[in-house]
């Protein structure tokens, strides 16, 4: 599996232009089985951790939308 992470900008009312993380999984015997999602948070700590996360329990690719929705609902 290959975990990594995405940079990309968003424009947010009162801030700006700001940069936010993200991350994309896949395998690599497989290229056309990816999976991303772009903005997970402004914080590029908090998607490392996930990742690292993600690659220690060898999270498959297909889980990764729901790995996000929970980690973003217990950040709250």
């Amino acid at each position: 599996m290959v975990y990594e992470m995405i940079i990309s900008e968003r424009f947010i009312d009162d801030y700006g232009r700001i940069k936010v993380y993200g991350m994309r999984v896949y395998r690599e015997s497989i290229l056309n089985e990816i999976y991303e999602v772009e903005d997970i948070s402004s914080r590029a700590d908090e998607v490392i951790a996930l990742l690292e996360l993600a690659a220690k329990h060898k999270m498959l690719p297909v889980h990764l939308e729901d790995v996000v929705y929970d980690f973003i609902s217990y950040s709250f």
